[in-house]
């Protein structure tokens, strides 16, 4: 089955250079799915992603992740504590990703939401 094309994939989220607050990604407790996290704003003119050299998540579940179409990173997360009364609890997510001329840091929040 042939990839899809950049025009038919929906980012859930936008990475930001380094220097301005992070991206916010909303999900529920129970959700564990792919999330796409568009990196064209890290990436200079005519550099591709590559490859996940590191990720984490402190406090969610991180499953598998790649580099999608030169252009995005895809990581399954699941799970994720909130602390009750609370109605959602932040966490981060960072990861660096190889692309054609080294390498870029992405930062994103990660907004659990209880339901």
């Amino acid at each position: 089955m042939a990839e899809p094309s950049i025009m038919s994939l929906a980012a859930d989220v936008s990475a930001l250079p380094a220097g301005q607050a992070p991206a916010r990604l909303a999900k529920r407790a129970a959700d564990e799915r792919p999330y796409l996290i568009d990196l064209a704003p890290l990436l200079g003119w005519h550099e591709l992603a590559l490859g996940v050299e590191h990720i984490e998540a402190p406090g969610l579940g991180v499953g598998p992740a790649r580099t999608r179409l030169g252009r995005y990173l895809e990581v399954r997360l699941a799970g994720g504590e909130v602390d009750h009364p609370r109605p959602h609890q932040d966490h981060g997510l960072s990861a660096t990703v190889r692309t054609t001329r080294g390498a870029v840091a992405v930062a994103v929040d990660v907004r659990v939401h209880a339901r």
